[in-house]
């Protein structure tokens, strides 16, 4: 939980809880957000676009594995804690005066090491209370050491 003032005179409350649980090579994720942000009449005339609050949340379901086969077929590649993994995530965000974003992803992960990832990504997009773009997307992404 965080307060503070944003201005000399409103304040801005923040609520975040996350969550992971595991159970063999089952994994779930998740984390939710709701921001309170106070605004006085200065701040509704002066910055129209500060909403009353925001919040979101993700739940991500993660399935962990590395077929035998796979790690023999070049154990000087495959380290001993080289992992694949299936993901799945639903999000949700809505930004304030009912703007709504939805997202489902479907994604395939390659561990190299527990510090290196390749992710593979293709996200369905779905806007609310704005003008529908069509922006689904497949991602490719590399990360080490975060």
């Amino acid at each position: 939980f965080f307060v503070s003032k944003y201005d000399r005179s409103n304040y801005l409350n923040v609520l975040a809880l996350d969550f992971a649980f595991e159970k063999g090579p089952f994994e779930l994720v998740g984390e939710g957000a709701y921001t309170d942000i106070e605004r006085n009449q200065r701040v509704k005339v002066s910055q129209p676009t500060v909403p009353p609050s925001m919040w979101g949340f993700y739940i991500e379901p993660r399935f962990h594995f590395m077929p035998e086969v796979v790690h023999n077929f070049a154990p000087n590649f495959f380290k001993d804690d080289s992992t694949f993994t299936l993901v799945a995530r639903w999000d949700q965000t809505d930004s304030g005066f009912r703007r709504r974003n939805q997202r489902a992803t479907a994604g395939f992960n390659f561990r190299y090491t527990e510090d290196t990832v390749f992710k593979v990504d293709y996200q369905w997009n779905m806007e609310q209370g704005q003008r529908h773009v069509d922006d689904n997307a497949f991602l490719f992404g590399v990360a080490s050491f975060f």
